[in-house]
């Protein structure tokens, strides 16, 4: 059976630190943003999907 999702490292966009760890959907374009709370930043920021290292 084919592997649907793949792991995936969300990057702050403010201090560029790997905080969350997350998966997604293989078969959706583009890469993934979300605004999660970083605490180096200690605000709400914009963090983009690097790959899993």
């Amino acid at each position: 059976m084919a592997k649907m999702r793949d792991d995936v490292a969300l990057v702050c966009e403010g201090c560029g630190r790997r905080n969350y760890m997350t998966s997604r959907d293989l078969k959706k374009e583009g890469k993934l943003h979300i605004k999660k709370f970083c605490n180096w930043c200690r605000i709400h920021v914009l963090h983009k999907e690097a790959k899993k290292k």
